[in-house]
C-alpha cells in the first residue's frame, strides 16, 4: 500500500513547490494575498489520489501475457493505442468477380476504454484480453445484389442515404509490392471523392502527379506496346476499374484512350490509359443527385463502387 502512495506525494509536494513559488515571483495584488489557500487545494485536489493520470496497475498484473503492473493509465492507453493500430482487422466489401458475388468480412478493433478499466480493475496475476469492438463494411451482400438503399458515411463523417449506380472489380494479375503500393495509393485518392450534379471529373486532376514524394514506386508501365519500368505504374488498373463502374452506372464520359497493347485484367477495349498532362480519362455526373466513389483493394481484386446520393 504505502508503494501505491508514493506517485502521490511525489506529485503533490511538485504541484505544492511550483504554485508556492509561482505565488512568490507573481506581482502582488489582492488575489494572491487573500485566497492563496484556495489555489493551492485546488490544484492538490486535481492531483488527487482520484486522479486518472497518477492511477496505477496493479502488481504482476498481465495484459495479453504482457506484464503490465505498475504502470499508469497514461502508459497503458499509449500501448492500447499502438495495439490498436497494429492488430486492427479492415472490413471487406462485397464484390462482384465475373458474375461471382463475394460476401462481405466485419473487421474489428481494440476497445480501449473496455480494455482500459479492465487492466485498471485486475488483480495481481489476472492475464487480461484485449476487448475488440466489430467494424461493418459499408456495402454488404444485399445492398450490392439489391442495389437496395443504405446509409454512407462521408469523408467527413456525416451519413448520406444512397444506393449503388454502378460497380465493377478486376484482379491484380500483377501483384508486385511496387505495383500494388501505386494502385493503393491511386485508390486512396479517389476513394470518397464527391461529385455534384453536372460536375465532370478528371482523374489527372484528382490524382494528380504520381512522384516518389507522394509514396509511389517504380513499376511498369506500357509505354508503344512494350512495358517499362516507371514511377506510378500500375494506376491504369485504377483508371480502367473506374471507367467499367462509370459504364455500368451509365454516365457521360467526356474523354477515355485505350492501352497501345492489350491488358490481361480486363477485357478488350475495356481499358482506360492515363498518362500525366497528355491523356485523361473524363466523365460528367449526369445524374440528379450527387455521387460518391468508394474504392477498395480487397486480397488481389481492385474494386470500385459509384453511390448515388438519395435526397428523399
Amino acid at each position: 500500500m504505502n508503494h501505491n502512495k508514493k506517485p502521490d506525494s511525489i506529485v503533490i509536494v511538485i504541484v505544492l513547490t511550483t504554485l508556492i513559488l509561482s505565488f512568490i515571483i507573481s506581482k502582488p495584488d489582492k488575489d494572491n494575498f487573500s485566497k492563496p489557500k484556495e489555489k493551492i487545494r485546488k490544484e492538490i485536489d486535481r492531483h488527487s489520489d482520484n486522479s486518472s493520470f497518477i492511477k496505477m496497475v496493479r502488481p504482476r498484473v498481465l495484459l495479453e501475457g504482457l506484464s503490465v503492473g505498475g504502470l499508469n493509465v497514461m502508459q497503458i492507453n499509449h500501448l492500447l493505442h499502438k495495439w490498436s493500430r497494429e492488430k486492427r482487422i479492415e472490413p471487406q466489401n462485397a464484390f462482384i468477380f465475373e458474375n461471382e458475388i463475394f460476401n462481405s468480412k466485419v473487421g474489428r478493433s481494440i476497445d480501449i476504454k473496455k480494455t482500459l478499466q479492465d487492466v485498471l480493475s485486475a488483480k495481481a496475476e489476472d492475464n487480461i484480453s484485449c476487448s475488440y469492438t466489430t467494424i461493418a463494411p459499408t456495402i454488404n451482400k444485399e445492398v450490392l445484389d439489391n442495389r437496395s438503399i443504405f446509409y454512407l458515411k462521408t469523408r467527413n463523417k456525416s451519413n448520406i442515404k444512397g444506393r449503388i449506380l454502378g460497380h465493377y472489380t478486376t484482379y491484380l494479375v500483377n501483384n508486385a509490392p511496387n505495383r500494388r503500393n501505386n494502385i493503393k495509393i491511386a485508390l486512396e485518392g479517389v476513394n470518397y471523392y464527391q461529385l455534384k450534379r453536372g460536375e465532370e471529373f478528371s482523374f489527372n486532376k484528382v490524382i494528380g502527379l504520381p512522384t516518389k514524394e507522394k509514396g509511389y514506386k517504380a513499376a511498369p508501365i506500357i509505354d508503344s506496346g512494350k512495358f517499362i519500368p516507371k514511377i506510378g505504374g500500375g494506376i491504369c488498373q485504377v483508371s480502367t476499374t473506374l471507367y467499367n463502374a462509370i459504364l455500368e452506372a451509365n454516365l457521360k464520359i467526356t474523354e477515355r484512350h485505350r492501352h497501345s497493347k492489350d491488358l490481361s485484367y480486363v477485357k478488350e477495349g475495356r481499358d482506360a490509359t492515363v498518362v500525366p498532362k497528355e491523356k485523361d480519362f473524363k466523365f460528367v455526373n449526369d445524374t440528379d443527385n450527387s455521387i460518391i466513389i468508394l474504392t477498395d483493394i480487397i486480397d488481389r481484386y481492385v474494386a470500385v463502387y459509384i453511390i448515388e446520393e438519395i435526397r428523399n
